[in-house]
């Protein structure tokens, strides 16, 4: 704590289903999240939202999990399963890499900033309003005005990655589809 006032930090997590060979996307869950206390950092905020993202791709049982974000620290970590040095870390470490070979993630991919906004949105919210939010794909046609502001950047975030990944598997992908 610094001037005793307990850290905190936030996440954003979007889960999209991409259709590979279309490239339509739809949005399966968005959450906004805040943490708080002595040991929260950025870092571990990163860690607990991917966490949270797999968790739910786990227990919906959504298959072929590609992650992306713009923390490269903690993508290069799982990516090379090698575990942060930080001991308040590492535990949460541990459950994001168990439950990503769970999920069998297929992909770590790092994204700029500027092409991860919908997350980074969500994560602000977050912070100014100090609440948690949670929507689910059923519920978004009802979340209105809090949520439009930011999923209007979640085709320009699914974007660059649907073509890295097009043209990784050499299929002809449609730009303008997604």
């Amino acid at each position: 704590m610094r001037g005793g006032t307990p850290k905190r930090s936030s996440s954003g997590t979007i889960i999209v289903k991409v259709n590979q060979h279309t490239g339509d996307f739809k949005v399966q869950h968005v959450t906004s999240t805040i943490y708080g206390g002595a040991n929260v950092t950025t870092h571990r905020a990163v860690l607990l939202g991917t966490l949270w993202g797999l968790r739910k791709c786990f227990t919906q049982h959504w298959e072929t999990v590609h992650v992306m974000g713009d923390n490269q620290d903690v993508l290069q970590q799982q990516l090379n399963r090698a575990p942060p040095r930080a001991k308040q870390l590492k535990g949460d470490y541990w459950k994001t890499r168990r439950l990503a070979d769970a999920v069998a993630v297929q992909s770590w991919t790092t994204q700029l900033r500027e092409f991860n906004r919908t997350a980074n949105e969500l994560a602000r919210m977050a912070q100014s309003t100090g609440r948690d939010m949670d929507w689910h794909a059923g519920e978004m046609p009802n979340a209105g005005a809090k949520l439009e502001g930011i999923t209007r950047f979640i085709k320009d975030d699914v974007k660059p990655w649907f073509l890295e990944k097009a043209k990784s598997t050499s299929s002809k992908v449609v730009e303008a589809k997604v």
